[in-house]
């Protein structure tokens, strides 16, 4: 039983191992939603996109052709938070574009920032 520990740990010493590399990280992510564009219109008129723009994100990158929310009453700004954070409502704070203010029962509008004034356009 000593040899075989001692041949074991002679061969794991001189083989070599090395833990792996990780991948490098990508350069650059780009997230791309278009809003109210089916899949298939994207296939259809595939004849029309640059090489080296829809094209190439089409081939090369990642498309969802069935999305589904886990939660209900899916608007514009839920779903868009939802996408890009990888979370509910419930934890990325975006529960819809506007929303009824507790403390002044006022709309709050998911854009509105009481920090910056804006153009209010």
């Amino acid at each position: 039983m000593k040899g075989l520990l001692t041949s074991l740990i002679t061969v794991l010493t001189f083989t070599g191992l090395q833990a792996q590399s990780l991948p490098s990280a990508p350069k650059l992510v780009v997230g791309l939603t278009i809003d109210q564009l089916r899949t298939d219109y994207l296939e259809a008129f595939s004849s029309l996109y640059g090489e080296k723009g829809f094209k190439r994100l089409w081939k090369e990158g990642r498309v969802f052709h069935n999305a589904e929310y886990t939660f209900c009453n899916v608007d514009r700004a839920s779903a868009i938070a939802a996408i890009y954070s990888g979370t509910a409502p419930s934890m990325n704070g975006i529960i819809s574009q506007r929303w009824m203010d507790a403390s002044t029962l006022r709309p709050v509008n998911s854009t509105d920032d009481t920090a910056f004034m804006g153009y209010y356009t």
